[in-house]
């Protein structure tokens, strides 16, 4: 008793464009050679001819007017109706918002690492800044000349400039001569 082989879906395609007229001429030739060989390729052909035989049989309506022109209606309703997800301009329009999402995260980074900079480092101009008493009274500190009369001064313990009291300059040139 022989073992009865399924034909694979593969193959059942092919035996339906074999019948079909479909098959390019090398194809064609391997299916006319699985039929001379296997008897269930051969059922199977034999009720597929049946199956289209009996398609044939039935009758041929034909489509009206108003089918066509409603179902190209309907199609061009839903080209109208495509939600903004869908739409071209609606991808251009979520990247063009990621890129300024980006670059207004990246400036406030950017400001708040420049705020904190000047906090944290002092500029040169703060620096002078906290230098001014120093540089308002230099006129009198370049009078005092060496440090030997400062020495005689702190001896005398004078109040003035030493102890933190400046006078005003309208008197300095008086005051602070030796």
């Amino acid at each position: 008793m022989k073992k009865i082989v399924r034909v694979s879906s593969d193959l059942r395609s092919n035996l339906v464009a074999y019948l079909d007229g479909e098959l390019e001429e090398d194809v064609s030739r391997q299916v006319e050679m699985l039929l001379a060989q296997s008897e269930v390729a051969r059922h199977d052909v034999e009720m597929l001819s049946r199956s289209f035989d009996l398609l044939d049989m039935l009758p041929r309506e034909k489509a009206s007017d108003t089918f066509t022109q409603q179902t190209m209606a309907s199609v061009a309703a839903l080209d109208k109706h495509i939600p903004l997800v869908h739409r071209r301009w609606f991808g251009w329009l979520q990247r063009g918002l990621a890129i300024l999402l980006w670059v207004t995260v990246l400036g406030v980074a950017g400001f708040g690492g420049y705020v904190v900079g000047q906090q944290v480092w002092p500029s040169s101009s703060e620096l002078i800044l906290e230098d001014l008493p120093l540089y308002e009274n230099l006129h009198l500190y370049r009078e005092i000349g060496d440090v030997e009369f400062l020495d005689q001064l702190e001896q005398r313990q004078l109040e003035g400039p030493l102890r933190g009291e400046f006078p005003d300059e309208g008197n300095v040139t008086e005051e602070a001569q030796p």
